[in-house]
């Protein structure tokens, strides 16, 4: 081996051995830590449900009128406010004049004699066969509302004291007591609410049907006590 050859062997290992000790002893360079910072953000306008405008009492008057067209010719309903330009109301403003309720039937002896059975105790396999016939109903007991709790027989003989002396009149009667078999009477179930009728929609009572002239008079009907309470009701109500 010649000198040169040496040499350049000799360098070639120093290298080797000198980047060998920086890879394993040279400091190693820590990580750059990241703080978290909470960055502020751009202003924004909420919306809210504060009307543009005020609609006064004249205006009100003037545009609410509302005529309905004669079912057998049309079913809109035309609003006078459709006619006037630039009139700015909202159209919850606008009054829908129905017309009165008229009695069907204005016999009064038609009603003498029904007895109506309100049944505040509880019933099994009940039915009603009314628009949508709907079978095993089962109604439970009467129970007032957690404010007045205990207080059931004093609301229901309140009730059917007010119903006697409101309905005297047309001879018709209300009792808490079963009627003799053979009595004609219809029966007014009381309690419960109406979870039976839910796919049908909501109802604080329901009747079989709308008896014209009373000419059914076994007729029965559900008053769902349990939806009938709201906040703030007193024992009067």
């Amino acid at each position: 081996m010649s000198l040169a050859q040496l040499f350049y062997f000799k360098e070639t290992f120093r290298q080797r051995v000198r980047k060998w000790r920086q890879a394993c002893f040279s400091p190693r360079k820590r990580r750059r830590e990241r703080r978290f910072v909470l960055e502020q953000l751009e202003q924004r306008i909420l919306l809210d449900a504060v009307p543009t405008g005020t609609v006064t009492p004249e205006e009100l008057a003037l545009f609410a009128s509302v005529a309905v067209v004669d079912q057998a010719q049309s079913s809109e309903i035309i609003t006078d406010a459709a006619v006037v330009e630039g009139a700015s109301v909202t159209p919850s403003s606008f009054l829908l004049e129905l017309p009165k309720l008229q009695l069907v039937d204005d016999n009064p002896a038609n009603f003498a004699g029904q007895m109506f059975y309100l049944d505040y105790d509880g019933a099994t396999g009940v039915h009603s066969d009314g628009p949508v016939r709907v079978d095993g109903i089962e109604v439970p007991a009467f129970q007032a509302p957690t404010p007045f709790s205990g207080e059931e027989s004093t609301i229901l003989g309140s009730v059917l004291a007010d119903l006697n002396q409101g309905f005297a009149e047309l001879g018709v009667t209300f009792t808490g007591i079963r009627p003799d078999a053979g009595t004609n009477y219809s029966t007014v179930f009381l309690g419960g609410d109406d979870a039976s009728f839910s796919s049908d929609g909501s109802f604080l009572g329901l009747a079989e049907q709308v008896d014209v002239g009373n000419k059914d008079h076994t007729d029965n009907a559900l008053v769902f006590s349990d939806k009938v309470y709201s906040r703030g009701m007193t024992f009067v109500d």
